[in-house]
This record gives structure tokens, sequence and C-alpha cells, in this order.
């Protein structure tokens, strides 16, 4: 943990820790997706992934910054509002569906539609 995000050195903080994947929210993809820096390619060999939590992602942001940093981003809902994640998009190429909400995480989840 840093004390302030930097997306000018978010990269090489994560590498620094010897990250292996990441959790940011949507706002902070956009801003690594249109910030100059780029990870190394050392980094790009050691993280798996990275997870969207809190609010939905665009898919054009997903997929925008999935083609330019090269990291597949698996998308979580229900971190914020109950401190644990609720559903996930499967890390798994071919499985995950850009713009899914995901699967539920041994919880129990009821998909309403606005106005009810």
């Amino acid at each position: 943990m840093t004390s302030r995000f930097s997306a000018t050195k978010f990269w090489e903080q994560a590498e620094q820790a010897h990250a292996t994947w990441f959790s940011v929210l949507s706002t902070i993809i956009s801003h690594l997706l249109y910030n100059e820096a780029n990870p190394s390619a050392d980094l790009q060999r050691c993280v798996c992934f990275g997870r969207s939590a809190s609010s939905a992602l665009a898919v054009e942001t997903q997929t925008a910054f999935e083609s330019r940093l090269n990291f597949p981003l698996v998308e979580t809902i229900g971190l914020t509002e109950t401190a644990a994640q609720i559903l996930s998009n499967p890390v798994l190429p071919g499985i995950r569906k850009i713009g899914y909400p995901g699967d539920l995480v041994r919880q129990r989840c009821l998909y309403l539609k606005p106005g009810f």
C-alpha cells in the first residue's frame, strides 16, 4: 500500500512490491490507461490479472486497457457494499465475458431489473 495513488508511479511500485495481481477502481483503470507510464516486461510476466472493483467498467475501457497493457481485467462487484466479493468474472480466456457482472462467489444473489 502506498500513501497516495500515482498513475505515473503505479507500475514501478507494483514491480517493487513483486505484485502478481492488483485490485483497483474503474476510475484508476482509466488513469492508468491514459497515462504514459507502462509496466516493465518483467512485471508483465509476473502479473496474472488485474481486478476491477466497485462500479461497472465500460466495455471500451476494459478492452482498451487489456490491449494496451496486456493484463486481463476481472470484473468484480460487491466489494464496497459488503466488504467481500459477491460476483466475479472468471479470469480464464474463453470463459470470461467482458461486460458481464460475473458468477457468484459462495453467496446468494438475486438480479433485479430497474423499477422492481
